[in-house]
């Protein structure tokens, strides 16, 4: 019927070599959110300006959003909540004063 499969567990080395530490990075939250409130970023303007790598630019956005209020305006672009800004797509502004009998 074919051959049969020798299944074994692979190993893999995630930590750094012997010698080597691992690279940190302290990102600066404030620069970002300075840049967030000038106009909206895209995932790989916070990667440039974070300086972490691909992965972890989700950690970034995710840590921002807990302190400040960020939302996706579409799928890689980010944007502070504005006065009149819900991220629901309604201008709410001119909706200020209606009312619907």
């Amino acid at each position: 019927m074919g051959e049969e499969k020798n299944w074994y567990q692979q190993e893999f080395v995630f930590a750094a070599p012997e010698g080597e530490k691992p690279r940190k990075i302290k990102v600066d939250y404030e620069l970002l959110y300075e840049e967030l409130k000038k106009a909206p970023l895209t995932f790989s303007q916070i990667k440039a300006l974070s300086g972490v790598a691909h992965s972890g630019v989700s950690q970034i956005i995710t840590t921002l959003s807990l302190h400040y209020p960020v939302y996706e305006v579409r799928r890689g672009v980010y944007k502070l909540y504005g006065d009149d800004d819900y991220g629901d797509g309604i201008n709410h502004a001119a909706l200020e004063n209606y009312e619907d009998y």
